[in-house]
Protein backbone atom coordinates (compact mmCIF):
# COMPACT_ATOMS: atom_id res chain seq x y z
CA UNK A 1 0.00 0.00 0.00
CA UNK A 2 1.28 3.28 -0.87
CA UNK A 3 1.71 6.45 1.72
CA UNK A 4 1.89 9.94 1.35
CA UNK A 5 5.06 11.69 2.78
CA UNK A 6 5.77 15.01 3.63
CA UNK A 7 8.52 16.27 1.37
CA UNK A 8 10.86 17.22 3.90
CA UNK A 9 10.74 15.64 7.20
CA UNK A 10 13.87 17.15 8.61
CA UNK A 11 12.81 20.35 11.52
CA UNK A 12 16.26 22.20 10.88
CA UNK A 13 15.17 22.39 6.68
CA UNK A 14 11.55 23.34 7.36
CA UNK A 15 12.55 26.32 9.40
CA UNK A 16 14.93 27.17 6.69
CA UNK A 17 12.77 26.78 4.00
CA UNK A 18 9.93 29.03 6.09
CA UNK A 19 13.10 31.67 6.70
CA UNK A 20 13.55 31.97 2.71
CA UNK A 21 9.57 31.98 2.23
CA UNK A 22 9.56 35.17 5.02
CA UNK A 23 12.46 36.58 2.98
CA UNK A 24 11.07 36.52 -0.40
CA UNK A 25 7.64 37.48 1.10
CA UNK A 26 9.79 40.74 1.96
CA UNK A 27 10.74 41.33 -1.00
CA UNK A 28 7.34 40.15 -3.63
CA UNK A 29 5.83 43.29 -5.25
CA UNK A 30 2.29 43.55 -3.92
CA UNK A 31 -0.49 42.89 -6.73
CA UNK A 32 -2.40 46.03 -7.77
CA UNK A 33 -6.08 46.92 -5.86
CA UNK A 34 -8.78 47.67 -7.37
CA UNK A 35 -9.71 51.47 -7.83
CA UNK A 36 -12.62 51.24 -5.08
CA UNK A 37 -10.66 48.79 -2.77
CA UNK A 38 -11.17 49.99 0.97
CA UNK A 39 -7.75 51.82 2.47
CA UNK A 40 -5.40 49.31 3.58
CA UNK A 41 -4.93 50.57 6.75
CA UNK A 42 -7.36 52.10 9.35
CA UNK A 43 -5.57 53.77 11.75
CA UNK A 44 -8.07 54.74 15.15
CA UNK A 45 -7.45 56.35 18.80
CA UNK A 46 -9.09 54.63 21.76
CA UNK A 47 -11.74 57.61 21.45
CA UNK A 48 -12.31 56.66 18.08
CA UNK A 49 -13.45 53.06 18.89
CA UNK A 50 -15.64 54.28 21.92
CA UNK A 51 -17.32 56.69 19.01
CA UNK A 52 -18.10 53.63 16.98
CA UNK A 53 -18.88 51.09 19.41
CA UNK A 54 -21.64 53.29 20.57
CA UNK A 55 -22.69 53.38 16.95
CA UNK A 56 -22.22 50.35 15.32
CA UNK A 57 -22.10 48.00 18.43
CA UNK A 58 -24.81 44.92 17.93
CA UNK A 59 -25.36 44.03 22.07
CA UNK A 60 -25.97 47.92 22.37
CA UNK A 61 -28.34 47.97 19.44
CA UNK A 62 -30.32 44.78 20.76
CA UNK A 63 -30.18 46.39 24.89
CA UNK A 64 -31.99 49.85 22.85
CA UNK A 65 -34.34 48.12 21.90
CA UNK A 66 -35.19 46.81 24.71
CA UNK A 67 -34.92 50.31 26.50
CA UNK A 68 -38.10 51.22 23.07
CA UNK A 69 -40.46 48.49 24.17
CA UNK A 70 -40.33 49.15 27.91
CA UNK A 71 -41.17 53.06 27.13
CA UNK A 72 -44.09 51.54 24.56
CA UNK A 73 -45.69 49.05 27.09
CA UNK A 74 -45.69 52.19 29.86
CA UNK A 75 -47.37 54.33 27.66
CA UNK A 76 -49.93 51.92 26.60
CA UNK A 77 -50.54 51.36 30.12
CA UNK A 78 -52.13 54.59 30.24
CA UNK A 79 -54.85 53.53 27.81
CA UNK A 80 -56.98 52.83 30.77
CA UNK A 81 -57.79 56.35 31.01
CA UNK A 82 -58.58 56.79 27.63
CA UNK A 83 -62.06 57.63 27.15
CA UNK A 84 -64.62 55.67 25.44
CA UNK A 85 -67.14 57.45 22.81
CA UNK A 86 -70.21 55.50 21.71
CA UNK A 87 -73.31 56.26 19.32
CA UNK A 88 -76.10 54.19 18.86
CA UNK A 89 -79.29 54.65 16.56
CA UNK A 90 -82.65 52.50 16.84
CA UNK A 91 -86.11 52.37 14.78
CA UNK A 92 -88.99 50.13 16.76
CA UNK A 93 -92.72 49.94 15.65
CA UNK A 94 -95.78 49.01 17.66
CA UNK A 95 -98.93 48.20 15.68
CA UNK A 96 -101.44 47.53 18.65
CA UNK A 97 -104.90 46.68 17.49
CA UNK A 98 -108.12 47.54 19.67
CA UNK A 99 -108.82 45.22 22.53
CA UNK A 100 -112.75 45.35 23.72
CA UNK A 101 -113.06 44.72 27.75
CA UNK A 102 -116.59 44.14 28.84
CA UNK A 103 -115.33 45.69 32.40
CA UNK A 104 -114.11 48.62 30.86
CA UNK A 105 -116.48 51.24 30.21
CA UNK A 106 -114.39 51.40 26.97
CA UNK A 107 -112.00 49.28 24.82
CA UNK A 108 -108.41 50.39 24.46
CA UNK A 109 -108.12 51.92 21.18
CA UNK A 110 -105.76 50.65 18.06
CA UNK A 111 -102.93 52.54 17.55
CA UNK A 112 -99.30 52.09 16.42
CA UNK A 113 -96.09 54.01 17.09
CA UNK A 114 -92.99 54.39 15.74
CA UNK A 115 -90.20 55.69 18.09
CA UNK A 116 -86.79 56.28 16.62
CA UNK A 117 -83.84 57.03 19.07
CA UNK A 118 -80.72 58.34 19.17
CA UNK A 119 -77.82 57.91 21.53
CA UNK A 120 -74.38 59.24 22.65
CA UNK A 121 -71.89 59.12 25.12
CA UNK A 122 -68.32 59.21 26.41
CA UNK A 123 -67.01 57.98 29.37
CA UNK A 124 -64.00 55.86 31.19
CA UNK A 125 -61.87 55.28 34.09
CA UNK A 126 -60.52 58.31 36.42
CA UNK A 127 -56.89 58.18 38.02
CA UNK A 128 -58.49 57.07 41.24
CA UNK A 129 -60.10 54.38 40.62
CA UNK A 130 -63.57 55.61 39.77
CA UNK A 131 -66.06 55.61 36.26
CA UNK A 132 -67.41 58.28 34.74
CA UNK A 133 -70.15 58.72 32.09
CA UNK A 134 -71.46 61.85 30.25
CA UNK A 135 -74.59 60.97 27.74
CA UNK A 136 -77.24 62.42 25.83
CA UNK A 137 -80.50 60.23 24.42
CA UNK A 138 -82.96 62.15 22.22
CA UNK A 139 -85.80 60.21 20.95
CA UNK A 140 -88.98 60.58 18.45
CA UNK A 141 -92.41 59.34 19.18
CA UNK A 142 -94.39 59.37 16.01
CA UNK A 143 -97.92 58.41 16.98
CA UNK A 144 -101.54 57.05 15.12
CA UNK A 145 -104.65 56.43 17.15
CA UNK A 146 -107.48 55.02 15.79
CA UNK A 147 -110.90 55.69 17.73
CA UNK A 148 -112.98 53.24 15.25
CA UNK A 149 -114.91 56.55 14.30
CA UNK A 150 -116.23 57.82 17.04
CA UNK A 151 -113.81 60.95 16.52
CA UNK A 152 -110.78 61.70 13.88
CA UNK A 153 -107.83 59.83 14.65
CA UNK A 154 -105.36 61.72 16.23
CA UNK A 155 -101.39 61.85 14.83
CA UNK A 156 -98.67 62.87 17.05
CA UNK A 157 -94.61 64.14 16.79
CA UNK A 158 -93.01 64.03 19.94
CA UNK A 159 -89.63 64.76 20.78
CA UNK A 160 -87.84 63.27 24.17
CA UNK A 161 -84.24 64.32 25.13
CA UNK A 162 -82.44 63.05 28.54
CA UNK A 163 -79.27 64.35 29.50
CA UNK A 164 -77.23 62.05 32.15
CA UNK A 165 -74.26 62.33 34.07
CA UNK A 166 -73.01 59.30 36.44
CA UNK A 167 -70.20 59.34 38.99
CA UNK A 168 -68.91 56.34 40.73
CA UNK A 169 -65.62 56.05 43.24
CA UNK A 170 -64.27 53.33 45.25
CA UNK A 171 -63.91 54.33 48.90
CA UNK A 172 -61.88 50.90 50.58
CA UNK A 173 -60.84 48.37 47.93
CA UNK A 174 -59.38 49.93 45.00
CA UNK A 175 -59.04 53.48 45.78
CA UNK A 176 -55.43 54.26 46.74
CA UNK A 177 -54.27 51.30 44.17
CA UNK A 178 -55.72 49.14 42.07
CA UNK A 179 -54.71 47.03 39.26
CA UNK A 180 -54.46 48.86 36.37
CA UNK A 181 -52.51 51.86 38.66
CA UNK A 182 -50.24 48.57 39.76
CA UNK A 183 -49.20 48.11 36.21
CA UNK A 184 -48.36 51.54 35.59
CA UNK A 185 -46.49 51.72 39.02
CA UNK A 186 -45.06 48.35 38.22
CA UNK A 187 -43.92 49.70 34.64
CA UNK A 188 -42.56 53.11 35.53
CA UNK A 189 -39.87 51.49 37.16
CA UNK A 190 -39.32 48.50 34.21
CA UNK A 191 -38.44 51.71 32.38
CA UNK A 192 -35.54 53.04 34.38
CA UNK A 193 -34.60 48.96 35.12
CA UNK A 194 -34.46 48.93 31.16
CA UNK A 195 -32.51 52.15 31.22
CA UNK A 196 -30.02 50.71 33.49
CA UNK A 197 -29.47 47.80 31.78
CA UNK A 198 -29.18 49.77 28.97
CA UNK A 199 -26.27 51.76 30.73
CA UNK A 200 -24.65 48.38 32.43
CA UNK A 201 -24.53 47.56 28.41
CA UNK A 202 -22.68 50.45 27.29
CA UNK A 203 -20.32 50.30 30.21
CA UNK A 204 -19.86 46.88 29.63
CA UNK A 205 -19.14 47.56 25.38
CA UNK A 206 -16.90 50.55 26.61
CA UNK A 207 -14.53 48.28 28.92
CA UNK A 208 -14.84 45.28 26.47
CA UNK A 209 -13.73 47.94 23.94
CA UNK A 210 -11.00 49.31 25.76
CA UNK A 211 -9.95 45.79 27.34
CA UNK A 212 -9.22 44.86 23.42
CA UNK A 213 -7.57 47.88 22.40
CA UNK A 214 -4.98 47.58 24.63
CA UNK A 215 -5.03 43.70 23.56
CA UNK A 216 -4.28 45.24 20.42
CA UNK A 217 -1.94 47.52 21.03
CA UNK A 218 0.03 44.75 23.28
CA UNK A 219 -0.23 42.11 20.23
CA UNK A 220 1.45 44.89 17.68
CA UNK A 221 4.17 45.94 20.03
CA UNK A 222 4.77 42.47 20.71
CA UNK A 223 4.82 41.75 16.66
CA UNK A 224 7.21 44.65 16.14
CA UNK A 225 9.43 43.38 18.87
CA UNK A 226 9.62 39.60 17.52
CA UNK A 227 10.33 41.26 13.96
CA UNK A 228 13.14 43.68 15.49
CA UNK A 229 14.53 40.19 17.26
CA UNK A 230 13.99 38.11 13.88
CA UNK A 231 15.38 41.08 11.99
CA UNK A 232 18.74 41.47 14.04
CA UNK A 233 19.04 38.30 14.34
CA UNK A 234 19.49 37.46 10.75
CA UNK A 235 21.77 40.41 10.03
CA UNK A 236 24.12 39.16 12.78
CA UNK A 237 24.06 35.65 10.98
CA UNK A 238 24.98 37.30 7.94
CA UNK A 239 27.85 38.95 9.60
CA UNK A 240 28.84 35.80 10.93
CA UNK A 241 28.70 34.00 7.77
CA UNK A 242 31.24 36.78 6.49
CA UNK A 243 33.76 36.51 8.50
CA UNK A 244 33.13 32.64 8.50
CA UNK A 245 34.09 33.09 4.39
CA UNK A 246 37.17 34.97 4.88
CA UNK A 247 38.03 32.73 7.80
CA UNK A 248 38.10 34.16 11.00
CA UNK A 249 35.70 32.30 12.24
CA UNK A 250 35.45 28.69 13.01
CA UNK A 251 32.05 27.30 10.80
CA UNK A 252 30.48 25.72 13.78
CA UNK A 253 29.22 29.65 15.06
CA UNK A 254 26.55 29.55 12.51
CA UNK A 255 24.79 27.13 13.23
CA UNK A 256 23.37 27.79 16.41
CA UNK A 257 22.52 30.90 15.23
CA UNK A 258 20.81 29.47 11.73
CA UNK A 259 18.50 27.56 13.77
CA UNK A 260 17.60 30.96 15.89
CA UNK A 261 16.95 32.47 12.67
CA UNK A 262 14.47 29.65 12.12
CA UNK A 263 12.79 29.33 15.29
CA UNK A 264 12.50 33.27 15.59
CA UNK A 265 10.64 32.86 11.75
CA UNK A 266 8.24 30.88 13.88
CA UNK A 267 7.59 33.32 17.10
CA UNK A 268 6.52 36.08 14.21
CA UNK A 269 4.28 34.17 12.25
CA UNK A 270 2.42 33.33 15.70
CA UNK A 271 2.74 37.00 16.57
CA UNK A 272 0.97 37.82 13.20
CA UNK A 273 -1.74 35.29 13.91
CA UNK A 274 -2.32 36.85 17.17
CA UNK A 275 -2.08 40.15 16.55
CA UNK A 276 -5.09 39.60 13.63
CA UNK A 277 -6.79 37.65 16.82
CA UNK A 278 -6.35 41.00 18.53
CA UNK A 279 -7.54 42.95 15.72
CA UNK A 280 -10.38 40.76 14.80
CA UNK A 281 -11.58 41.11 18.64
CA UNK A 282 -11.71 44.71 18.36
CA UNK A 283 -13.36 45.00 15.12
CA UNK A 284 -16.18 43.09 16.32
CA UNK A 285 -16.92 45.46 19.09
CA UNK A 286 -16.30 48.56 16.60
CA UNK A 287 -18.81 47.61 13.65
CA UNK A 288 -22.32 45.82 12.49
CA UNK A 289 -21.30 44.78 9.22
CA UNK A 290 -17.65 43.10 8.54
CA UNK A 291 -17.95 44.26 4.99
CA UNK A 292 -17.32 47.77 5.75
CA UNK A 293 -14.13 46.58 7.00
CA UNK A 294 -12.75 44.03 4.39
CA UNK A 295 -9.15 44.03 3.48
CA UNK A 296 -8.75 46.75 5.78
CA UNK A 297 -5.94 46.52 8.61
CA UNK A 298 -6.67 48.59 11.78
CA UNK A 299 -3.89 49.96 13.34
CA UNK A 300 -3.98 51.63 17.37
CA UNK A 301 -2.52 55.12 17.69
CA UNK A 302 -2.96 55.32 21.48
CA UNK A 303 0.09 54.80 23.37
CA UNK A 304 -0.08 52.84 27.09
CA UNK A 305 -0.42 55.02 29.56
CA UNK A 306 2.20 54.61 32.80
CA UNK A 307 0.79 57.11 35.44
CA UNK A 308 0.20 55.30 39.04
CA UNK A 309 -3.37 55.99 40.01
CA UNK A 310 -4.04 55.94 43.92
CA UNK A 311 -6.60 53.52 44.95
CA UNK A 312 -9.01 54.64 48.06
CA UNK A 313 -10.82 51.63 49.18
CA UNK A 314 -13.60 52.99 51.29
CA UNK A 315 -14.67 55.73 48.54
CA UNK A 316 -14.50 53.25 46.09
CA UNK A 317 -17.05 51.05 48.16
CA UNK A 318 -19.44 54.17 48.33
CA UNK A 319 -18.77 55.17 44.04
CA UNK A 320 -19.94 51.06 43.49
CA UNK A 321 -22.94 51.06 45.89
CA UNK A 322 -24.09 54.94 44.29
CA UNK A 323 -23.12 54.36 41.13
CA UNK A 324 -23.48 50.67 39.83
CA UNK A 325 -26.21 49.87 37.91
CA UNK A 326 -26.69 46.24 38.81
CA UNK A 327 -27.27 47.82 43.02
CA UNK A 328 -29.63 50.22 41.69
CA UNK A 329 -31.48 47.92 39.33
CA UNK A 330 -31.94 45.80 42.60
CA UNK A 331 -33.00 49.00 44.23
CA UNK A 332 -35.95 49.55 41.75
CA UNK A 333 -36.66 45.48 42.08
CA UNK A 334 -37.06 46.42 45.61
CA UNK A 335 -39.87 49.69 45.11
CA UNK A 336 -41.39 47.17 42.67
CA UNK A 337 -41.87 44.71 45.51
CA UNK A 338 -42.96 47.53 47.59
CA UNK A 339 -45.59 48.87 45.11
CA UNK A 340 -47.04 45.43 44.94
CA UNK A 341 -47.33 44.82 49.00
CA UNK A 342 -49.65 48.19 48.95
CA UNK A 343 -51.85 46.55 46.44
CA UNK A 344 -52.18 43.28 48.00
CA UNK A 345 -52.64 44.98 51.56
CA UNK A 346 -55.16 47.32 49.70
CA UNK A 347 -57.01 43.74 48.27
CA UNK A 348 -57.87 42.72 51.98
CA UNK A 349 -60.09 45.61 52.54
CA UNK A 350 -64.25 45.37 52.07
CA UNK A 351 -65.12 47.26 49.25
CA UNK A 352 -67.04 50.26 49.53
CA UNK A 353 -68.63 52.07 46.22
CA UNK A 354 -70.46 55.15 45.96
CA UNK A 355 -72.30 56.20 42.60
CA UNK A 356 -73.87 59.66 41.72
CA UNK A 357 -76.10 60.08 39.36
CA UNK A 358 -77.84 63.60 37.42
CA UNK A 359 -79.73 64.47 34.47
CA UNK A 360 -82.28 66.57 33.09
CA UNK A 361 -84.97 65.37 30.83
CA UNK A 362 -87.86 67.32 28.41
CA UNK A 363 -90.60 65.82 26.21
CA UNK A 364 -91.91 68.73 24.37
CA UNK A 365 -94.03 68.03 20.41
CA UNK A 366 -91.57 70.18 19.28
CA UNK A 367 -87.31 69.62 18.83
CA UNK A 368 -86.83 73.10 19.66
CA UNK A 369 -89.39 73.24 22.51
CA UNK A 370 -87.40 70.24 23.90
CA UNK A 371 -84.44 71.88 23.44
CA UNK A 372 -85.81 75.25 25.38
CA UNK A 373 -87.17 72.70 28.42
CA UNK A 374 -83.57 71.01 28.64
CA UNK A 375 -81.79 74.51 28.43
CA UNK A 376 -84.31 75.70 31.07
CA UNK A 377 -83.43 72.63 33.27
CA UNK A 378 -87.22 72.49 33.83
CA UNK A 379 -87.27 68.44 35.13
CA UNK A 380 -83.93 67.08 36.38
CA UNK A 381 -83.54 63.19 37.14
CA UNK A 382 -81.08 62.34 40.27
CA UNK A 383 -80.11 59.42 42.38
CA UNK A 384 -77.24 58.02 44.59
CA UNK A 385 -76.42 55.15 46.10
CA UNK A 386 -73.64 52.87 47.87
CA UNK A 387 -72.74 49.27 47.56
CA UNK A 388 -71.16 47.91 50.73
CA UNK A 389 -68.85 44.36 50.01
CA UNK A 390 -67.23 42.61 52.81
CA UNK A 391 -65.36 39.17 51.76
CA UNK A 392 -66.00 36.09 53.98
CA UNK A 393 -62.60 34.60 54.09
CA UNK A 394 -60.86 36.24 51.40
CA UNK A 395 -58.30 33.50 51.24
CA UNK A 396 -56.49 34.42 47.69
CA UNK A 397 -55.89 37.68 48.83
CA UNK A 398 -54.27 36.90 51.99
CA UNK A 399 -52.34 33.89 50.73
CA UNK A 400 -51.33 37.08 47.74
CA UNK A 401 -49.92 39.34 50.25
CA UNK A 402 -48.49 36.84 52.25
CA UNK A 403 -46.13 35.24 49.22
CA UNK A 404 -45.13 38.94 48.53
CA UNK A 405 -43.96 39.47 51.86
CA UNK A 406 -41.70 37.00 51.43
CA UNK A 407 -40.55 37.72 48.29
CA UNK A 408 -39.77 41.09 49.90
CA UNK A 409 -37.85 39.37 52.12
CA UNK A 410 -35.71 37.41 49.21
CA UNK A 411 -34.98 40.42 47.79
CA UNK A 412 -33.14 42.11 50.93
CA UNK A 413 -31.31 38.91 51.17
CA UNK A 414 -30.37 39.60 47.18
CA UNK A 415 -29.47 43.29 47.72
CA UNK A 416 -27.35 42.21 50.29
CA UNK A 417 -25.43 39.34 48.45
CA UNK A 418 -24.87 41.76 45.38
CA UNK A 419 -23.63 44.00 47.73
CA UNK A 420 -21.16 41.67 48.87
CA UNK A 421 -19.73 40.49 45.62
CA UNK A 422 -19.39 44.05 44.33
CA UNK A 423 -17.64 45.58 47.51
CA UNK A 424 -15.11 42.05 47.14
CA UNK A 425 -14.84 42.77 43.29
CA UNK A 426 -13.90 46.22 44.57
CA UNK A 427 -11.69 45.18 46.88
CA UNK A 428 -9.95 42.32 44.24
CA UNK A 429 -9.37 45.14 41.66
CA UNK A 430 -7.85 47.61 43.60
CA UNK A 431 -5.05 44.79 45.24
CA UNK A 432 -4.79 43.59 40.83
CA UNK A 433 -3.85 47.87 40.67
CA UNK A 434 -1.08 47.60 43.46
CA UNK A 435 0.48 44.63 42.30
CA UNK A 436 0.27 45.50 38.44
CA UNK A 437 2.00 48.64 38.94
CA UNK A 438 4.87 47.00 41.05
CA UNK A 439 5.41 45.08 38.35
CA UNK A 440 6.30 47.80 35.97
CA UNK A 441 9.56 49.15 37.40
CA UNK A 442 11.44 45.76 38.07
CA UNK A 443 10.22 44.66 33.91
CA UNK A 444 11.77 47.60 32.42
CA UNK A 445 15.42 47.51 34.67
CA UNK A 446 15.03 43.78 33.74
CA UNK A 447 14.76 44.84 29.93
CA UNK A 448 17.06 47.59 29.97
CA UNK A 449 20.01 44.67 31.58
CA UNK A 450 19.06 42.10 28.79
CA UNK A 451 19.40 44.38 26.00
CA UNK A 452 23.22 45.31 27.47
CA UNK A 453 23.77 42.11 28.02
CA UNK A 454 23.19 41.34 24.76
CA UNK A 455 25.28 44.39 22.91
CA UNK A 456 28.03 42.89 25.07
CA UNK A 457 27.50 39.24 23.73
CA UNK A 458 26.94 40.39 19.93
CA UNK A 459 30.09 42.76 20.19
CA UNK A 460 32.54 39.72 21.45
CA UNK A 461 31.09 37.14 19.07
CA UNK A 462 32.56 39.50 16.19
CA UNK A 463 35.97 39.26 18.54
CA UNK A 464 35.25 35.42 19.02
CA UNK A 465 35.35 36.37 22.72
CA UNK A 466 31.79 34.54 23.29
CA UNK A 467 30.52 31.50 21.43
CA UNK A 468 26.69 31.66 19.29
CA UNK A 469 24.82 29.82 22.15
CA UNK A 470 25.62 32.90 24.72
CA UNK A 471 24.34 35.33 21.95
CA UNK A 472 21.12 33.06 21.43
CA UNK A 473 20.62 32.65 24.85
CA UNK A 474 20.80 36.66 25.61
CA UNK A 475 18.78 37.38 22.64
CA UNK A 476 16.13 35.38 23.91
CA UNK A 477 16.59 37.01 27.12
CA UNK A 478 15.97 40.58 26.11
CA UNK A 479 12.84 39.50 24.03
CA UNK A 480 11.34 37.79 27.14
CA UNK A 481 12.05 40.78 28.92
CA UNK A 482 10.65 42.96 26.69
CA UNK A 483 7.57 40.81 25.95
CA UNK A 484 7.61 40.77 29.94
CA UNK A 485 7.39 44.69 30.27
CA UNK A 486 5.17 45.19 27.96
CA UNK A 487 2.71 42.79 29.47
CA UNK A 488 3.65 44.12 32.58
CA UNK A 489 2.37 47.80 31.44
CA UNK A 490 -1.09 46.18 29.66
CA UNK A 491 -1.56 44.35 32.81
CA UNK A 492 -1.62 48.07 34.93
CA UNK A 493 -3.99 49.31 32.58
CA UNK A 494 -6.62 46.50 32.34
CA UNK A 495 -6.37 46.54 36.08
CA UNK A 496 -7.06 50.41 35.70
CA UNK A 497 -10.14 49.72 33.92
CA UNK A 498 -11.22 47.04 36.27
CA UNK A 499 -10.98 49.50 39.03
CA UNK A 500 -12.90 51.65 36.84
CA UNK A 501 -15.65 49.26 35.90
CA UNK A 502 -15.85 48.09 39.62
CA UNK A 503 -16.77 51.59 40.65
CA UNK A 504 -19.19 51.79 37.91
CA UNK A 505 -17.06 55.24 36.67
CA UNK A 506 -15.93 53.83 33.30
CA UNK A 507 -17.70 56.28 31.07
CA UNK A 508 -16.70 59.25 33.65
CA UNK A 509 -13.56 58.35 33.56
CA UNK A 510 -13.64 58.43 29.92
CA UNK A 511 -16.16 61.78 29.80
CA UNK A 512 -18.98 59.68 27.96
CA UNK A 513 -22.45 61.27 29.07
CA UNK A 514 -25.40 59.15 28.70
CA UNK A 515 -28.52 60.79 28.53
CA UNK A 516 -32.02 59.03 28.31
CA UNK A 517 -35.16 60.66 26.78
Amino acid sequence: MDTLKAPCSNPMIRKLLLVAWLALASVAVPAAEPADAPPATRKLSLGDCFQLALEHNLNLQIERHNNRIQGIQLAGSYGVYDPLFRFNARKDHLDSPDIFNPRKVSGDIQYDIDTVTYGAGIGGKLPTGGFYDLSGMLTRWKDFSDFGGLVPPIRTNEYGFTTMLTLSQPLLKNFWIDADRLVIQVNKKNLKISELALLKTIMNTIGNVESAYYDAISASEALRIQRATYEKTRKLLGDVQARIQAGTMPALEEKLLDYDVASLAEDVVSAERADGDAQASLRNLLTEDLKDWVGARLEVTDKLPEVEEQFNQIESWRDAMTKRPEVLQMQLNLEKQDIALRYDRNQLYPSLDISGTYGLNAVQPGLENTVTRIERASHSVYGYGAIFTIPLGNRTARSKYKVDQEGRKQAVLQMKQLEMQILTDVENSGRQLTTTWRRIEPAKRARDLAEQVLQSEEGKILLQQTTSFNVVEARRRLTTAQLGALHAAVDYNKARLQVAQSQGEILERNAIAVNFK
